[in-house]
């Protein structure tokens, strides 16, 4: 349990939940030791249970919270000291055997405590048992300053605190760039916010790989679940849900190995073509949460899925819960928005948004808003009002343009292409590539977008370091030049893209200039009806379903487009069901339900159809008068499929 801390020197408080951490490293389990519970687990029920940071347990009631986690032995211990000189107490107590508990003391200079924590619980376990600490332990760094930095991290990660945990982490690599864990921790918390740099980022994955060995078993099997099986060379995604699979069952008692399960399931099940991702997310999630019931992402990815079954008593239940576990304000004002749009509370909803103003002008937090639109289609236009008005209180350029890239999106799959141009044009650096893009895949305005890809093709005849023949521009003029059937100039951008990536290992997942190539190939060769088209296209069909790079947002659909030419209807409505819950949108929605709709009736596949056409509808309950036709045709698609009368809205 949390250690007592006595003393003048505010550095020893990291110390208190820190012993947990550091006890549960040595206690691993492996060559016959003893093995720690989880910390997260162990710290969330003491909590539960009463305990802060200033309230400790009685022996009682530690011995009780002990036995309910199924431990046989409660460790508790005290820290006095100064700057200069610790001071540790511990004492080992059995749960079922109440005899005298174990005593040990240590005491050394402030800088040995990596030295003299492995001393203690060396004590405690020879008395016990005659064995001696684990020596494989999973602090891997000797600097006192990177072990501190780390602990913190972990404590600000626990409460979803994600910006402090990367900054936290940042500098426990930036004085020991070797600590495994630390990398691991970066890595994980980064994945929640995007704050670290590349460069920051491939620091962390290095430092985990390399110094994998050092760890415990459990251990490796979760730098391997939060890095990829590769560590920093690339993974596909379909590796790296099996490495997270892995982890629960090497480490089956850690919140975290759940966590990555059920979060991998969550954002790519659907992608990789699972069968029910959403059911078996909630699975590990909820195994997770048992776990440890304190952790915010945890708790977040279960309201979404409470919501996604319209569960609004679930999303009252847990919404307290979400709002306690959540150190950042936004995040916590976020959340109450949500569950008072879900469960149709005008004053939560209202506070919340009150509650964003009284911030001032920041939109950080508030991309969950937005993320919302799979599992509430139905309140996109509330979440558009919500977003807005964010964007209006934006007092930073980076805030603006970021809300306004929402705002376009969402207006895209409310079906208001003019409301998504204005939105564009609101962006300081004009995004040209996902205009082109939005009106290939999204309907978006068909003027703009050739301006657009006016606009870059100039900036591909210039060259030059502003242009990348690898990039997303490349693409969608290569994209934009297949739609107006410029088929030689295609075949000269797919070169490029080809080209841009002939030094990559041929082992690694394609790049998506790789796999822009691969389109306009099959394309190509379907509209020249040559001999491999078939196999072109089906290459790409696989590639796809192994989830190649985490940014895929386009290319199932212009996959499905290619299947649906050769008659291949089940596949084709099968490549629209493929599209990844982006954090922090899911672009093209609209237009995979749709075509999901669209391809799954003429493939005979009536249930999908109805699910698909029924979340499109929602979706676009006030389109603009240009979308209009194509809104009432799903209608009465809709209503041919389900036999009762469309339901006009306009």
């Amino acid at each position: 349990l949390p250690f007592r801390v006595v003393g003048g020197d505010a550095t020893l408080a990291d110390l208190r939940e820190g012993m947990v951490d550091m006890v549960a490293t040595y206690l691993t389990g492996e060559a016959g030791t003893v093995r720690a519970a989880d910390p997260g687990t162990v710290i969330s029920a003491w909590r539960a249970r009463g305990a802060s940071e200033t309230t400790d347990l009685s022996e009682a009631e530690a011995v009780a919270l002990a036995r309910a986690l199924g431990a046989g032995r409660v460790v508790t211990g005290s820290v006095v000291g100064t700057e200069s000189r610790l001071v540790f107490r511990a004492a080992l107590a059995g749960v079922r055997d109440r005899g005298p508990p174990i005593q040990a003391t240590i005491e050394g200079p402030a800088e040995s405590l990596l030295v003299l924590v492995p001393r203690l619980v060396g004590q405690l376990l020879a008395q016990s048992e005659g064995m001696a600490a684990d020596q494989s332990a999973s602090l891997t760094t000797n600097s006192l300053a990177a072990l501190r930095a780390y602990l913190r991290g972990q404590a600000h990660y626990r409460r979803g605190e994600f910006g402090e945990a990367v900054n936290r982490y940042t500098e426990a690599l930036q004085t020991d760039s070797n600590f495994a864990l630390a990398g691991v921790g970066l890595v994980s918390a980064n994945g929640w916010i995007g704050s670290a740099g590349a460069a920051a980022v491939g620091v962390a994955r290095r430092a985990a790989w390399r110094n994998r060995e050092l760890l415990s078993a459990r251990d490796r099997a979760l730098v391997a679940a939060a890095i990829g099986p590769n560590g920093p060379d690339p993974s596909d995604f379909a590796a790296r849900l099996r490495a997270r699979e892995q982890a629960t069952i090497v480490a089956g008692d850690r919140a975290e190995a759940w966590y990555y399960y059920g979060d991998a399931l969550f954002h790519d099940g659907a992608m990789l073509g699972l069968d029910d991702p959403m059911g078996r997310a909630e699975q590990a999630l909820r195994r997770a949460l048992t776990l440890d019931s304190s952790q915010a992402g945890i708790l977040q990815h279960l309201m979404l899925l409470a919501a996604n079954r319209k569960d609004t008593a679930e999303i009252r239940r847990l919404l307290p819960l979400q709002v306690a576990a959540t150190g950042d304000p936004r995040r916590a004002l976020a959340e109450r928005w949500f569950a008072g749009v879900v469960a149709r509370d005008t004053m939560l909803r209202n506070e919340a948004l009150a509650g964003f103003d009284s911030l001032g002008g920041g939109v950080g937090g508030t991309s969950a808003i937005a993320f919302s639109v799979p599992f509430i289609p139905e309140h996109i236009g509330e979440i558009r009002d919500a977003m807005a008005r964010l964007r209006r209180k934006a007092v930073r350029q980076d805030d603006r343009d970021f809300a306004a890239m929402l705002e376009a999106w969402l207006a895209l799959d409310a079906g208001r292409p003019e409301d998504a141009n204005r939105m564009f044009q609101q962006v300081s650096v004009r995004p040209d590539d996902q205009i082109v893009l939005a009106t290939i895949f999204w309907g978006g305005d068909a003027a703009a977008a050739r301006l657009a890809a006016e606009r870059l093709a100039a900036a591909a005849r210039r060259g030059g370091a502003d242009w990348d023949s690898g990039g997303s521009g490349a693409c969608a003029l290569a994209l934009w030049r297949l739609e107006q059937g410029e088929l030689s100039a295609v075949e000269a951008d797919a070169r490029r893209l080809r080209q841009s990536a002939a030094s990559r290992d041929p082992n690694w997942p394609p790049t998506p200039a790789q796999v822009c190539a691969a389109v306009l190939e099959a394309a190509l060769a379907q509209r020249a009806r040559r001999a491999d088209a078939a196999r072109l296209i089906d290459e790409l069909d696989r590639r796809l379903l192994t989830v190649p790079y985490r940014g895929l947002d386009w290319e199932n659909l212009a996959v499905a487009r290619l299947l649906e030419a050769a008659g291949e209807y089940g596949r084709a409505a099968a490549a629209t069901r493929r599209f990844r819950y982006f954090f922090v949108y899911t672009q093209n929605l609209s237009t995979h339900y749709r075509e999901a709709g669209r391809l799954s009736e003429l493939a005979g596949d009536r249930d999908r159809a109805i699910d698909a056409y029924t979340r499109y509808l929602a979706l676009r309950s006030d389109p603009e008068p240009s979308v209009r036709p194509e809104v009432e045709e799903v209608r009465q698609a809709l209503s041919r499929l389900t036999g009762e009368a469309p339901v006009n809205r306009d």
